[in-house]
Formats: structure tokens, C-alpha cells, sequence
């Protein structure tokens, strides 16, 4: 069964009440454990060393992110 976590910049998220990126959202079958400890450290944004040094403000410049992980209980991240 697919699950899903959305991370991004929000007035308050799941785990803190403060502003900042945390975890807005997630299917009730999604263990907060398993976000806290496995996909929260993979939710960072590398932007390209060329873009950041210009100073690009345009979003659409930084290319999208994803990442594909095979855990070891045999489940699919992406």
C-alpha cells in the first residue's frame, strides 16, 4: 500500500509548533518513528552550486529532487 509524507515551510507541521520545514502531512498508515528517524534526514535541498552562486531567484530554475531507497524490510522509498 503506498503512503505518503509531505514536507515543506509551514506556520507549524506534525512534529513542531513553530514556523519552519517539518512533516505537513501524512497517511495515517505512515509510523511517526519512521518519519522522525528515516525520511526526515532525507528532506534537504541541495540547490546547483552555479544557480546559488548567482543568486537565481526564479524557482523554476533549481531542478526538482528525488530519491529512491530500498529499505531493508523490502519496501520501496521514492
Amino acid at each position: 500500500m503506498i503512503q505518503q509524507q509531505m514536507y515543506a515551510r509551514e506556520r507549524r507541521g506534525i512534529f513542531r509548533s513553530t514556523e519552519g520545514y517539518d512533516t505537513i502531512a501524512k497517511s495515517d498508515g505512515l509510523d511517526p518513528s519512521f518519519i522522525k528517524k528515516v525520511l526526515h534526514p532525507l528532506c534537504v535541498y541541495d540547490a546547483p552550486t552555479e544557480l546559488a552562486a548567482r543568486g537565481e531567484k526564479d524557482d523554476a530554475a533549481y531542478p526538482e529532487t528525488v530519491h529512491l531507497l530500498h529499505l531493508e524490510n523490502g519496501d520501496v522509498l521514492l
